[in-house]
């Protein structure tokens, strides 16, 4: 069971992540400022179906981590640290300042900064969570894989 959540919580995150990276770029190259704004504000929203699809891979991560002591599954582990930290304090303060200052329309250096900084922290989230994917199906087609 705790399997079938890891997975399914990780698939929702990683499917979520990559939906937010990808409207980023699309409205950025192809939107108005009205829906960059948009968009900034569903990522915030969205929020609310990342933050716990990402607890719950975490945990469920950790619990599975800690009954198999694969090479593979060490990997998994040493990436989740840097997944967290990289969400915690770059990607979720990214949004939101980049939320406020769209729907105030301040389109400045400012945003795009932290517009830049939130594209790169995003792909080095999706490069991780997407090795610990292609991990986690090879130890659930090989469970004794070191």
């Amino acid at each position: 069971m705790k399997t079938k959540i890891h997975g399914i919580a990780g698939m929702v995150a990683l499917l979520t992540i990559s939906t937010f990276w990808m409207s980023t770029i699309l409205v950025e190259l192809f939107g108005s400022h009205d829906a960059i704004a948009l968009v900034k504000r569903l990522i915030i929203w969205g929020m609310c179906l990342l933050i716990p699809s990402l607890i719950a891979t975490g945990i469920s991560g950790g619990l599975l981590g800690k009954e198999n002591k694969s090479e593979l599954s060490r990997r998994k582990m040493k990436r989740m640290p840097i997944i967290a930290l990289n969400g915690l304090f770059i990607l979720l303060p990214s949004a939101i300042v980049l939320n406020y200052l769209a729907s105030n329309g301040a389109y400045s250096n400012t945003f795009y900064l932290v517009q830049s900084l939130e594209l790169i922290a995003g792909a080095v989230n999706l490069f991780l969570i997407t090795a610990n994917t292609k991990d986690g199906f090879q130890l659930t087609k090989h469970p004794t894989n070191s």
